[in-house]
């Protein structure tokens, strides 16, 4: 586990497996997401975990932090991008909100965008425990037409019953509505 920053435990059978969950806190992990599927009549769990993630990269209204982020430096039109992030909730949320995260371009348009509750609903926020890690994913289809250049990533938060996005901080800036997290390079070229 010392050379690893996340891994996924799979276990089948009729409870939660629970038996290692020391251990693995032991060596720096959190668990960050909990799936259940049936499998052939009995549940088949799957444990995502991660290590801790003291950092945050901004914060969202008085109920979120975006402890970090992760999505591919370069990419070509049409594909897909798979952006990662990492949430802490601050107190109880009342509320299930959902996350967007886009691609914009030099003046700040949106040319790419996937909007869902936390892993595509699996993960609501009115669940989240203050103070634990959670693991949020989306999957960003670029365009095909979409022209070479950078592309700067974006991540807001809102309710989906008034569509109003939480206010953002990041790195001292003036609030926003939105919390850039990274840029992408979309090119024919990968090398």
């Amino acid at each position: 586990l010392r050379s690893i920053d996340a891994f996924w435990l799979v276990y089948w059978g009729e409870a939660p497996m629970v038996e290692y969950g020391g251990l693995i806190a032991d060596e720096g992990f959190e668990q960050t997401a909990a799936l259940v599927e049936d499998h052939m009549g009995e549940p088949l769990y799957s444990y995502r975990y991660d290590r801790a993630q003291p950092d945050e990269v901004a914060r969202f209204g008085e109920l979120f932090a975006l402890n970090a982020a992760a999505a591919p430096e370069r990419a070509a039109p049409g594909e897909t991008l798979d952006v990662f992030l990492w949430w802490r909730a601050s107190e109880p949320v009342p509320l299930d909100y959902s996350v967007s995260v886009v691609g914009l371009d030099a003046q700040g348009n949106i040319v790419a965008q996937h909007d869902s509750s936390p892993l595509e609903g699996l993960s609501p926020t009115s669940d989240w425990p203050p103070g634990t890690l959670r693991l949020d994913v989306h999957r960003v289809a670029l365009p095909p037409s979409l022209a070479a250049g950078k592309y700067d990533l974006g991540v807001r938060v809102y309710w989906y019953g008034d569509q109003q996005p939480l206010e953002v901080l990041q790195d001292g800036q003036l609030p926003g509505d939105r919390a850039i997290i990274g840029t992408v390079a979309v090119g024919a070229d990968r090398d």
